[in-house]
């Protein structure tokens, strides 16, 4: 027989530990993500009381230790070849007690959903021992998760006409994934959009600095004007010059990045990926930084620059 009262005064007390657990595992989760250039969103709660005691009934538990999912974090992304180097993540930050990759799990001839699904514990601190499922999903996996309960939970066999239309929604989603991230990077390495390319990496590095929101076509029109300030040669290694450069002034960017984070009064393009490209062509070239700019933008937005990174503009240049 199971004892619902006991279970519920047991959750009312426990919830609040695991609503501290959730955001320990977001934390450390957003953090990683950050760290490796990754753009998603990341969700997580304990399960309602209610919920709680509904999926009690539902399985029958009769044991506090059969309930693995007390509570839950969501991570979802937006191209689907991101989904390994967050596996990687929690691989090394969690002890992971159960993996289902459900897609390695379908049968050839069969279709189905294809999301990543994790039972982990904390490896250290407070929350040891405790569990906690992790949900990874593209956003097409995401979206068909949230659509899809009645099609392979109904309380009755789904008609096979039906069935047929379910699965063909199935197949897009899948087409739909493999697609925008091909489609992504062939069009990274296509003539014409090096400056598409450029901006990637910026914005690869950009996160991991500080994750703000800017101006896409901005961003867009001033890497496509200051391009060739890179040589053909260089452009070719672009990401490597981007990368190395954030790499060995990453203390002093995160400095900047932090301090300015609130500062209404601050240079308008500062939390704009492309103040890395600026700061990176102070560092290396800035007269023909100086040159190239006083073409197409306020002088005065170069000296902030300047003068937030510490060197100074040659003024009889502009």
């Amino acid at each position: 027989m199971i004892d619902l009262e006991a279970f519920r005064t047991r959750w009312i007390n426990e919830r609040p530990n695991y609503e501290k657990l959730v955001s320990e595992v977001r934390h450390i989760i957003d953090q990683e993500t950050k760290q490796r250039g990754i753009i998603c969103s990341i969700s997580g709660r304990p399960k309602e009381i209610g919920s709680f005691l509904n999926k009690i009934i539902l399985k029958n538990y009769t044991s506090w230790e059969q309930i693995t999912d007390k509570a839950g974090v969501r991570i979802v992304v937006t191209y689907a070849f991101s989904t390994t180097e967050v596996e990687e993540i929690i691989w090394e930050n969690f002890t992971v007690h159960y993996y289902d990759n459900k897609a390695q799990n379908i049968e050839a001839d069969r279709l189905g959903y294809q999301g990543i699904h994790f039972d982990i514990s904390m490896k250290v601190g407070e929350f040891v021992g405790m569990p906690c499922e992790i949900q990874l999903q593209t956003r097409a996996q995401n979206l068909w998760s949230d659509i899809s309960h009645p099609y392979y939970k109904p309380p009755i066999p789904v008609p096979p006409a039906i069935m047929r239309r379910v699965n063909r929604l199935e197949v897009l989603m899948e087409l739909f994934d493999k697609e925008v991230s091909e489609c992504y990077n062939d069009m990274m390495m296509a003539d014409g959009y090096e400056e598409a390319y450029m901006l990637s990496r910026l914005e690869k590095n950009f996160y991991k600095l500080t994750a703000r929101d800017y101006d896409k076509d901005l961003s867009l029109w001033i890497v496509s004007q200051l391009k060739l300030l890179y040589a053909p040669s260089d452009q070719k290694t672009y990401d490597r010059i981007i990368d190395t450069f954030v790499a060995q002034k990453e203390a002093i960017l995160t400095r900047i990045f932090t301090n300015y984070y609130t500062d209404s009064r601050c240079n308008p393009l500062l939390f704009q990926p492309e103040s890395l490209l600026i700061f990176e062509r102070l560092e290396c070239d800035r007269f023909r930084l100086t040159e190239e700019w006083s073409k197409i933008l306020p002088i005065e937005l170069l000296v902030s620059f300047a003068d937030i990174w510490g060197v100074s503009i040659p003024s009889e240049i502009w």
